[in-house]
């Protein structure tokens, strides 16, 4: 890929006693020859933009009591966009004049733009951030709270120029098209103001009970708002199964009770400082945000995608036989995905300047986002197992199309051995060696749409 870039880079940072200030911007515009295929002609462009404004003040009550309050705005631009318009050559079913959209013809490079094609992205993230530390004989309690307010703006044109499939060259010339997808020139209106509002608080304790032992409790709460948008452009599909057509308003229930323990301990063995054994294990929640349930702004009746093709027919003028063909709503009650991390460590010091560290790094994921079709075509049940006698046939709700729901039943599994070798020489040279032995295993990761039945199978990080 040939790739232009134009980047420029500013910072600055200011400090007057305990208050410090810092601002970050960066600026570029690349300029991509061939972002959606290898076909000459088909540029697309790829201008991006990011602010970081941050200002902290400490206090400091007293030597055992310390404030430091932190307010911070990040805002971040992205685009990707088709950089031309090719008039008269566009396959839209949009009436004003669009890019061309993909033909992909089988055996063939595609020409056009990227399905995906127009994106522009602008999110802002302001934060207030309080760490209040208080030194108590051997406790050194923190106690934390952290709000952030979220907005995400912006245009994800999916589908808007158009997408036609040849299953061969023959039927490219002939006309006879296998499969388009496309945006309704009915509704078309991708652009949204997504809001959101997070609440972090926690309080940890570090507790040391002699000389070699130090035990670390924590516990965190955190909570997260269900995403609003400024004009209400809100929609789901809540029962892919039953439900007619979507629903407008909330487009799924933020769960509520989010409390995250944690233990860490580190205990020097025999009582001396040369061999040290660490531990720890914590729950840690991921945030839903827009790149999960993004896709519902693609549903009804503020988008609409259609579906075309499948067999007889001719170019630019199909019979559709899905008029709201496809659609990638997400799971109404969600759950949470969230987290267990643990870990055991030794740590020997074998000479003056050699250290010999044995390691177990664990994790599971629980309640991970995966995406798959949830309106299948109707099938019948076959010593237990499900046979569709027509992949092309009526699906099990009629009402609706393909339905690529997201879902929160995913999980995931993680386990290593590590090995670190670390020794230090003479002149400031420093060697690291590790080894890692690791096995990764979920049924999320797999690039195929399935219909939630898959097997759990090694995950795309197995080492």
């Amino acid at each position: 890929m040939i790739l232009q870039m134009i980047r420029t880079s500013a910072f600055g940072r200011t400090e007057f006693s305990v208050t410090t200030g810092r601002y970050l911007l960066e600026n570029g515009d690349a300029h991509e020859p061939f972002m959606s295929t290898s076909v000459p002609g088909f540029e697309g462009a790829a201008p991006y933009r990011s602010h970081y404004v941050k200002v902290a003040e400490s206090h400091n009550f007293s030597t055992t009591f310390i404030t430091q309050a932190t307010a911070s705005i990040n805002h971040s631009a992205f685009a990707a966009i088709p950089a031309t318009i090719h008039p008269g050559l566009s396959i839209s079913l949009l009436p004003e004049p669009r890019s061309l959209g993909q033909i992909s013809v089988g055996g063939l490079p595609p020409i056009g733009h990227a399905l995906q094609l127009p994106i522009d992205r602008r999110d802002t993230t302001l934060q207030l951030l309080d760490v209040t530390t208080y030194v108590m004989g051997r406790n050194t309690i923190e106690a934390g709270l952290d709000i952030r307010r979220h907005h995400m703006n912006g245009v994800a044109d999916f589908a808007s120029n158009g997408s036609y499939s040849f299953f061969s060259l023959s039927d490219f010339l002939a006309g006879n098209v296998g499969f388009f997808i496309g945006s309704s020139g009915n509704e078309a209106n991708s652009y949204r103001e997504y809001r959101e509002t997070s609440l972090g608080a926690s309080l940890q304790d570090t507790y040391r009970a002699n000389r070699s032992l130090t035990v670390v409790p924590g516990l965190r709460y955190e909570y997260d708002s269900s995403p609003s948008e400024q004009s209400g452009r809100l929609s789901n599909i809540r029962n892919p199964l039953e439900d007619a057509s979507v629903t407008v308003g909330e487009l799924f229930e933020s769960p509520r009770t989010r409390f995250a323990g944690r233990l860490g301990l580190s205990w020097k063995l025999f009582g001396e400082d040369k061999t040290v054994l660490q531990s720890g294990f914590g729950v840690f929640f991921d945030a839903i945000r827009q790149n999960t349930y993004g896709g519902t702004r693609w549903l009804p009746p503020f988008y609409d995608i259609v579906m075309g093709g499948f067999g007889p027919g001719s170019f630019r003028n199909l019979k559709v036989l899905e008029p709201s063909g496809f659609s990638m709503p997400i799971q109404f009650n969600v759950h949470q995905p969230y987290a267990l991390s643990y870990n055991a460590q030794v740590h020997r010091q074998l000479f003056s300047n050699t250290l010999l560290s044995l390691a177990y790094v664990g994790t599971r994921g629980n309640h991970m986002t995966r995406s798959g079709e949830a309106n299948t075509t109707q099938f019948v049940m076959v010593q237990g197992r499900m046979f569709f006698p027509d992949r092309l046939g009526p699906r099990v709700n009629p009402n609706l199309g393909s339905v690529l729901q997201v879902v929160t039943d995913a999980q995931s599994f993680y386990n290593s051995l590590q090995v670190v070798f670390e020794r230090s020489l003479s002149g400031g040279i420093f060697f690291r060696n590790s080894y890692t032995f690791a096995k990764s295993r979920d049924d999320a990761s797999t690039p195929l749409v399935t219909d939630y039945r898959s097997e759990p199978g090694p995950g795309s990080r197995s080492v």
